[in-house]
């Protein structure tokens, strides 16, 4: 006997459209089209006026318009809120990864690394410290920021000092500068050394 089957399937949809799958990256709000911040577009200012030639009152040169950059606590604190934290972190994380997880490295590959732990740091600390020198000190931000550096840097910085000379007593590596020659700088993929970032 034929009864007329009432009953819909338990799954209403009306399915997925080309219309409903665009990605995020194709819709305007996505991308501006400068998407520098001020920060960006203040450190530009400092970088281009290098190339500026200043004349003085008499009509001769007299260096670049830099010097009014450098002095100016907007460039100072451009600088700071643009430093590269976020990058030597990623990196000194890498570079903590492969020193533990390597299963015998080259001896002078494991120095590479060795050597970056402690050089990023102090790297990081002396552009921090280049932006504190240029604060006015009767600036309310130098006097806070000295503060923070002996509440939060002083210790850290004392221990990776002494870590540092003890690597170097025992010949871990040589006292020398960072040399750019030993890692790759130029995005190479088929490079072996280890990738150093932009910033």
């Amino acid at each position: 006997m034929a009864l007329n089957c009432q009953q819909r399937g338990p799954l209403k949809r009306n399915g997925s459209h080309q219309a409903a799958r665009v990605p995020e990256a194709l819709f305007p709000d996505s991308f501006q089209v400068d998407e520098r911040t001020l920060a960006d577009l203040v450190l530009f200012a400092r970088r281009y006026s290098k190339h500026l030639k200043y004349y003085n009152a008499d009509n001769q040169e007299q260096g670049t318009w830099l010097p009014f950059f450098s002095s100016d606590i907007t460039v100072t604190l451009a600088g700071l809120s643009k430093t590269p934290v976020a990058s030597f972190l990623a990196l000194n994380t890498g570079l903590q990864d492969y020193l533990s997880d390597a299963p015998q490295p080259p001896e002078a590959d494991l120095k590479n690394h060795f050597k970056l732990v402690f050089h990023l740091p102090l790297l990081l600390v002396v552009e921090l410290a280049d932006y504190f020198a240029k604060l006015s000190d009767q600036h309310a931000l130098k006097n806070y920021l000295r503060q923070l550096a002996g509440r939060d840097l002083e210790t850290p910085l004392r221990d990776l000092l002494s870590y540092y000379r003890g690597a170097v007593d025992q010949a871990l590596f040589s006292d020398d500068p960072l040399d750019l020659g030993d890692y790759n700088t130029s995005f190479d993929e088929l490079d072996p050394r280890i990738q150093l970032p932009t910033a």
